[in-house]
């Protein structure tokens, strides 16, 4: 079992706590790159929401805290008084480097409609060579804070050259289960899918996952180096 992460977790800048329009309804903003366990000694007691960026990482101890109090962790400027009960979908980019048969194409396709059609925000790169759309892609992830999804039959490649780049902490998307983990515990974001042998669904539940699962690094000992 991974030990709880203490106020000895290094932050680069510690959260500062703002009231909120709704303050008075418990809504508080953290304002920090990494929200641990020690920035939440100052919370209010009768916080029930607070509302971090969209790029914050949240650590698994702050997570546990969090829930323990009962306090939901909103992105961006929504809150729950406006916003459904499940947590908010990262805007996605999505970049295609090739779609080699017309069946993956049309998977590509039909998951990116499915995708928006349950509300998530997408925005598609067109489509170009591998180095090219690896590039796009970072500049997103990296300087626009956002979510990345490379579809690609050359995952290897696609991973080696991805995680070159600073900021970037690509992984491969094999099962929903992993795909949430390697958020939780490496606040993955960018997402290699190969398209190959995957149908419609499995593309969105994978895609789906990542978008909204919630960033954090785990206790591991090897932590500090993918910040």
């Amino acid at each position: 079992m991974l030990a709880r992460l203490t106020a000895a977790t290094p932050t680069t800048a510690a959260p500062k706590i703002a009231k909120t329009e709704n303050a008075n309804a418990g809504v508080i903003r953290l304002a920090g790159r990494v929200i641990a366990l020690a920035d939440l000694k100052q919370l209010p007691k009768d916080a029930r929401e607070i509302q971090v960026s969209t790029t914050a990482l949240v650590t698994p101890a702050a997570r546990d805290e969090l829930r323990e109090r009962g306090v939901q962790i909103v992105r961006g400027q929504q809150n729950s008084t406006t916003a459904a009960t499940q947590p908010r979908a990262a805007a996605l980019v999505i970049g295609t480097v090739d779609a080699s048969t017309v069946k993956s194409a049309t998977v590509i396709d039909q998951a990116v409609s499915g995708l928006r059609r349950q509300k998530h925000e997408i925005e598609q790169l067109p489509r170009v060579p591998l180095a090219q759309q690896i590039d796009a892609l970072v500049d997103q992830v990296v300087r626009g804070g956002r979510r990345g999804v490379l579809v690609t039959s050359e995952v290897s490649a696609a991973l080696c050259l991805a995680n070159r780049q600073g900021g970037v902490r690509a992984v491969l998307g094999t099962t929903k289960q992993n795909v949430r983990r390697d958020v939780e515990r490496l606040a993955a974001n960018l997402l290699v899918v190969d398209p190959a042998a995957r149908s419609t669904f499995e593309v969105m539940q994978l895609i789906g996952e990542f978008a909204k699962a919630e960033a954090g690094f785990s206790a591991e000992g090897w932590q500090s180096r993918l910040q």
